[in-house]
């Protein structure tokens, strides 16, 4: 039977069989053939040996059957029409290539063809049990490959890919079957968004001691103060650097006194996420307390050490009621709320709130915010990978107002008589800065020009969400912002 037969057989087979050709020499120029016993007969025909050249070469069906030898120094001429990789595989045997039986491994047309080939006449070992080829690698000495440690290893090397095809497939098929029940899950229990919306449950960084913010940041006390009954918020005092060694040892009421110094107060309210100890949040209250600010840095309810649990109404008052606290201790010195990303809908909302009670805040500055907190999840990158999904809006967006969950800047700034300084990455890859944009247009269209500032910042920069404290010239732009107010 021809090899090209014996190829089209295999492959039309469910059960694929192992077709291999083997290109070695004898001792003695002989051909031998296994069946699947790996017993070892011995072919001496001197017309197959001329035919060959100094090459001996067998064809050989693993299962058993030995087709008729081939020429295959030219087998389209002696009538072979093999499968093209096996010819792939005989021309880089000419070329002196040695390829392991398992490295050619066809796995396209589920025919597996081993190609084992010799450069040297090493000695063909004609054990009945199990038979040994004498190979030459280009790299080194001969290596001695049996037909049973071949087979053996190729087969291993199956089971293994076949259990990390199950796996991936098995992981895969979880990972499509989760991406449709989320947003069914969300709709339905709406609270699971508000959870999504504060990640008040990751309190990262992990083993740091907010009790002692000294190993962070210097000349900085921590205190609690109760918002309302039952809720207890964590809070950071920086006093400005130039105090900083006068604060050395002192204790909570020393730093409370500091308020009434000369020094404007910024209350720092920071995004989802995380404690106030996150890296990005100490390096902005290091640059804030260099530039001669006292900067309070609170964690919401529910946040860090904070009791209680989130809701847009409770981390609104934990802000209202830090800014009162704060004013009533500052003698008249500029309190300015800074909100950052979730942290501006929070300002925005204090804001707004303090200005209803007759008492608006001397000054708001909001580092990348958003419009509201609808459009955010839209942008968001946890939103983007639901974009594509039937229902997006209804699952995801419509759904924040289920969960009370709105934090209305853009309706905020309407309102705000409160001078506004708007700071944005132009490559933020969070909240775009189409939305900052958007919201100086809004407050622009609301109030006189003077009390609104944009500040944008371009892409080369690296900036994106978190790193506006890089800034340089930040101090500089703050100070102006605050001494026209």
């Amino acid at each position: 039977m021809a090899l090209g037969n014996q190829a089209s057989k295999h492959l039309e087979e469910s059960n694929v069989k192992t077709l291999a050709i083997h290109l070695l020499r004898t001792e003695e120029g002989v051909v031998g053939q296994w069946d699947e016993g790996h017993s070892c007969t011995p072919r001496s025909d001197e017309g197959d040996r001329n035919a060959v050249g100094d090459r001996a070469c067998s064809v050989i069906d693993m299962n058993g059957t030995a087709p008729a030898r081939p020429d295959l120094h030219d087998p389209v001429r002696s009538g072979l029409r093999p499968h093209r990789a096996a010819l792939d595989m005989v021309r880089l045997g000419r070329q002196g290539l040695l390829l392991h039986p398992c490295d050619c491994f066809h796995k396209a047309y589920s025919l597996r063809l081993l190609v084992m080939v010799a450069h040297s006449p090493p000695p063909l070992a004609t054990s009945s049990s199990s038979p040994t080829l004498n190979m030459m690698t280009p790299e080194g000495p001969p290596t001695a490959w049996s037909v049973e440690e071949s087979a053996g290893a190729c087969q291993s090397r199956g089971v293994s890919q076949s259990k990390w095809l199950f796996f991936l497939k098995t992981f895969g098929a979880a990972l499509v079957v989760i991406y449709i029940c989320v947003p069914f899950i969300i709709r339905l229990f709406p609270a699971i968004l508000g959870k999504v919306v504060y990640l008040n449950m990751v309190k990262f960084p992990f083993f740091v001691d907010l009790k002692n913010p000294g190993e962070l940041l210097n000349h900085t006390a921590n205190f609690y103060l109760t918002s309302e009954e039952g809720v207890n918020i964590g809070v950071w005092h920086t006093v400005p650097a130039s105090r900083g060694e006068e604060a050395r040892g002192k204790d909570r009421r020393w730093f409370e006194d500091s308020l009434a110094d000369d020094n404007p107060i910024i209350i720092y309210l920071h995004g989802n996420g995380g404690t106030r100890a996150m890296d990005h949040r100490v390096q902005l209250m290091k640059v804030l307390s260099k530039a001669g600010f006292h900067v309070l840095a609170l964690d919401y309810r529910g946040f860090a050490d904070s009791t209680g649990e989130p809701s847009e109404a409770g981390v609104t008052q934990d802000s209202v009621f830090l800014y009162e606290w704060v004013k009533a201790r500052s003698h008249g010195n500029p309190v300015c709320l800074w909100g950052h990303s979730l942290g501006t809908g929070i300002a925005t909302n204090a804001a707004r709130k303090l200005q209803e009670k007759g008492n608006p805040a001397d000054a708001v500055i909001l580092e990348a915010p958003y419009t509201n907190i609808r459009d955010a999840g839209a942008y968001h990158p946890f939103g983007k990978i639901y974009h594509i999904y039937p229902g997006f809006e209804y699952f995801f967006l419509d759904t924040f107002a289920l969960s009370n969950q709105v934090f209305p800047n853009d309706e905020n700034v309407k309102k705000m008589t409160s001078p506004l300084m708007i700071l944005h990455a132009e490559d933020d890859n969070v909240v775009p800065v189409s939305m900052g944009k958007e919201l100086h247009e809004i407050a622009i269209n609301s109030r006189h020009p003077r009390d609104v500032i944009l500040i944008l910042y371009p892409a080369m920069l690296g900036y994106k969400h978190k790193f506006i404290y890089k800034d340089p010239k930040l101090p500089e732009k703050l100070w102006a912002f605050l001494n026209n107010i």
